[in-house]
């Protein structure tokens, strides 16, 4: 990596040994989470992960055989930008965002000198945006050339959910990819319903046929959730337990039935989830499968007196015809501050992404999978990246004209892309279609937008 440029004003908070010419800047604003909670750290290192990955998924040079429990493994991890500087703000601490450290972390990026501002956070304001400190720190960080990309939310498929709706700031949806790490409920009547999680147990492809049991046959609504205490009193010992998603994380519900000596978990979605899956770290065998499989398991349920299944670990798949496809958690339009404007902007990949993964509680680098918008915004950074890098005269609403108008809109099977349900989707879902790096180096025609102090 070159020294940072002639005009960078960064610094390190932390030991300085720890930046390079790779990460040149690390600072921490938590000021404002400090005065309204204890135990705040005040230092730029990640607490949980989040910003490891998604800084990852922006500037990661190029790792080799990078995998996450096996899963996702056979290929080299890097970032859209890999030969980019990284600056790292940190302005949330103990999962407390206060706008005023945003917008110290933001005046600060733009005074040091960034080029990119990546800002993977759901802020619920939806007022007008002369009254939204995010969309006014962010217009004068654009009216300096700073590109800025956020994330669109993680609200779900409901119409009107998606935040950071600015004009002038880059919005991302989560769209899936075409890759999946399967895993199989097969049933004692040899029925088989694909799904997906990162448990991949080395050197045996299945678990062995078990009791299978439905979590909520009791007609309790917390059982069926399988949260945490609901399983007490059930006779769950060595058997494959059927549990639904729901108040609690996905990965909680497969502890409470360990906890309870389940042999392995199902989950199914709720309805308005679909086809939407994650291949999660669980710590027993499970397989994540879609609202429209759990109910044909459930039916199998009570259609026999002794109902089995088995899961059979298929591991990393590549290809699927439907990818990209639209997340359920993914926020939707239309803008509710400002109707006429179109957000989401666009898509990107943030199902089941590869990137690293480093915190206080685990300081040993690694790799893990996880989904959201935060993790489709720092790939839609990225791009933007590498265009202000070949087109160095192109402002920011160039380079959003040039990712907006290049978009994909069909998927590998060459129809039009769907959502969560596997219908074709609207655009207050996908925006302006899939992002295309390559053609938006190139788009033909850019909208550019001249900026002057007059």
């Amino acid at each position: 990596m070159p020294p940072p440029p002639s005009k960078w004003k960064g610094r390190c908070e932390f030991n300085a040994s720890s930046c390079n010419n790779k990460l040149i800047s690390a600072r921490s604003f938590t000021i404002a989470a400090n005065a309204m909670a204890s135990n705040i750290s005040t230092t730029p290192i990640d607490e949980f992960g989040h910003g490891t990955h998604t800084a990852s998924t922006v500037v990661e040079r190029f790792v080799k055989n990078a995998e996450a429990l096996g899963g996702a493994i056979g290929g080299t991890a890097v970032g859209m930008a890999p030969y980019a500087h990284l600056a790292i703000y940190k302005v949330c601490s103990n999962g407390d965002c206060p706008d005023s450290d945003i917008l110290a972390g933001l005046d600060a990026a733009v005074a040091d000198g960034v080029d990119v501002i990546s800002m993977s956070l759901e802020l619920d304001e939806k007022v007008p945006f002369f009254q939204d400190n995010i969309a006014i720190a962010s217009f004068a960080a654009d009216q300096k050339g700073i590109f800025v990309s956020c994330a669109v939310g993680n609200s779900g498929s409901i119409n009107g959910t998606a935040t950071n709706l600015a004009l002038w700031v880059l919005i991302g949806g989560a769209s899936t990819t075409d890759r999946k790490i399967k895993a199989t409920a097969k049933l004692g009547n040899n029925k088989e319903f694909d799904g997906e999680s990162l448990f991949q147990p080395k050197g045996s492809p299945s678990s062995p046929l078990s009791p299978l049991m439905y979590a909520g046959a009791n007609e309790k609504q917390d059982s069926k959730l399988c949260v945490n205490g609901s399983l007490e009193g059930m006779d769950v010992k060595g058997k494959v337990v059927l549990c639904e998603r729901g108040v609690t994380a996905r990965i909680d519900k497969g502890e409470v039935v360990n906890k309870a000596g389940g042999a392995a978990m199902i989950l199914m979605n709720q309805e308005e989830e679909g086809f939407s899956l994650n291949a999660d770290e669980h710590d027993l065998p499970t397989t994540h499968v879609s609202y429209a499989a759990g109910e044909k398991i459930k039916a199998y349920i009570n259609s026999t007196v002794i109902p089995m299944a088995a899961l059979l670990f298929k591991g990393t798949v590549i290809g699927d015809p439907l990818a990209p496809f639209v997340a359920a958690f993914s926020s939707r339009g239309p803008n509710t501050v400002s109707p006429r404007i179109l957000k989401p902007d666009i898509i990107g990949p943030g199902v089941s992404i590869l990137a690293a993964w480093g915190s206080i509680s685990s300081r040993v680098p690694s790799f893990d999978l996880l989904s959201g918008t935060s993790m489709s915004c720092p790939y839609l950074s990225g791009v933007a990246t590498l265009l202000k890098a070949t087109h160095p005269n192109w402002t920011p609403a160039s380079i959003n004209s040039a990712i907006m108008t290049s978009a994909y809109l069909i998927n590998l099977k060459g129809t039009p892309i769907v959502d969560e349900t596997l219908q074709p989707t609207d655009l207050f879902a996908t925006g302006s279609g899939l992002v295309n790096p390559s053609k938006a180096n190139d788009p033909g025609l850019i909208l550019f937008s001249c900026q002057t102090n007059k």
